[in-house]
């Protein structure tokens, strides 16, 4: 046999050899490759589902980032906006600064002439006081004379009335001293009597009290509508020949009267026992 065929024997034995061990190497490694492939697509799937998983959160994450970046942006632009409101109203403010400043130098200058206005008027008043203080003092002095003259007038009015009642009372009992005696009577009395019937009443204070209502003084008199006293009437007391006070008739019953009791503003009290007299027709 020629040495080139062996050789190609021997190659081709050696070839069998490396392809036995190749195909048991194959068969050993194709159910690990087919295995690991298997796992690898497993793998693929699972990381593609990961993966889809993770697209979903992005597109979530990403959809809130928009609407908050959206929403900041929105922000951002009325911020702008008020930054130029702001800016337009510290324009409109240093604007009435300026004008404030200008305004308070005029209103400075117009203190400065009012004030030299009020010190002239201040002097004028002033005077005008000291002027009206004397006047007052004046007045006042006239008033307080007048008010003296008024009191006094006031006083003598009253002595005179008083003077005039107890000129009253004293006729009274004078006429009724001639009436009671009849002699005296002058004739011209006398013929006065016998025209008019003039007829004295005399009567006695019985009792003296105040109204609860009215507070005024009240006396009662042993007279009454049998005696020709009427209701209106006013009568005339007096005490030992002196003038105390008016009473004027408020009610009357046959034998007594009850009246108020007038002291012309003096200081002298009804006592019971108080000559009452009037003179009736």
């Amino acid at each position: 046999m020629h040495i080139i065929t062996k050789f190609f024997v021997v190659f081709a034995a050696i070839l069998s050899v490396l392809l036995a061990a190749l195909s048991v190497a194959y068969s050993t490694n194709a159910d690990r490759i087919v295995a690991g492939y298997k796992d690898s697509e497993s793998r693929a799937a699972a990381a593609s589902s990961t993966a889809a998983e993770a697209n979903t959160k992005v597109a979530v994450v990403q959809n809130d980032f928009q609407s908050r970046l959206d929403e900041l942006e929105a922000q951002l632009r009325e911020r702008d906006d008020d930054l130029a409101d702001f800016e337009r109203d510290n324009q409109r403010l240093l604007a009435e600064t300026k004008q404030a400043e200008a305004a308070q130098v005029s209103v400075m200058s117009k203190i400065d002439q009012l004030g030299a206005t009020v010190s002239t008027q201040a002097s004028i008043v002033k005077s005008l006081q000291e002027e009206v203080k004397d006047r007052r003092a004046e007045s006042l002095r006239f008033i307080q004379r007048e008010i003296e003259l008024t009191d006094r007038i006031s006083d003598l009015s009253g002595q005179l009335e008083v003077a005039m009642e107890t000129s009253r009372a004293l006729q009274e009992q004078l006429q009724e001293l001639q009436d009671t005696y009849g002699g005296g009577a002058s004739p011209a009395q006398a013929g006065a009597n016998q025209g008019g019937a003039t007829t004295s009443v005399r009567a006695r204070v019985t009792e003296v009290r105040r109204d609860p209502g009215s507070g005024s003084l009240l006396a009662a008199i042993d007279a009454g509508s049998n005696d020709r006293i009427r209701e209106g009437m006013e009568l005339t007391i007096s005490r030992r020949g002196s003038f105390v006070g008016k009473l004027v008739v408020n009610s009357v019953s046959l034998n007594t009267a009850v009246g108020s009791v007038d002291t012309l503003n003096r200081q002298i009290d009804v006592e019971p026992g108080d000559l009452v007299t009037v003179v009736t027709r």
